[in-house]
């Protein structure tokens, strides 16, 4: 019995130290691959930030030349240098304007048309309409006061509402 448990005990080590093996070849194996992905992770993060600070220099630079006196003083001896070739260039942008401006008010009104098909009474109707709401509104209160004020009276007209602004007595 000694001796197979000298064996099985040496087959467990002999095992384990291979598994060791094993382990530390595969740790090995994929400490190469990681580092690579990793580096090439942040070269792509790196070029990503880069490219986008590069993208906004160059839009900053854009806009500052289009704003600069030198780009002005280029586009007016331009413009003076072809009167005509300007003319026409101001009068497309004013009627480009003009379209623009009829496409929004256009836009309006077929705005407003669907609300007033959708809304089929005429406009008198809706103005009365509206109105009596309003006063509806503010004349509920009331009512339901002097509707209490009843109720606290009692059957027999007596009690503290009765003797105030009751059923049969002068509002002050």
């Amino acid at each position: 019995m000694g001796d197979s448990a000298n064996q099985t005990r040496d087959e467990i080590v002999r095992l384990r130290a291979e598994m060791t093996g094993k382990v530390i070849e595969l740790r090995k194996a994929t400490e190469r691959p990681i580092r690579i992905a990793k580096t090439v992770a942040m070269g792509a993060a790196a070029v990503v930030v880069v490219g986008g600070i590069a993208i906004v220099v160059i839009g900053a630079r854009h806009r500052a030349e289009r704003k600069s006196l030198k780009r002005r003083m280029a586009q007016a001896v331009g413009a003076a240098a072809s009167p005509a070739k300007t003319a026409k260039e101001a009068a497309k942008a004013i009627d480009k304007s003009i379209e623009e401006t009829r496409e929004k008010l256009r836009e309006k009104l077929r705005e407003e048309l669907k609300k007033e098909i959708k809304e089929k009474r005429p406009m008198r109707e809706r103005v009365l309409t509206a109105a009596l709401r309003s006063a509806a509104s503010a004349a509920v209160p009331i009512v339901l006061k002097q509707l209490e004020q009843r109720i606290s009276a009692g059957p027999n007209g007596k009690g503290a509402a009765a003797t105030s602004t009751g059923a049969g007595s002068p509002r002050r």
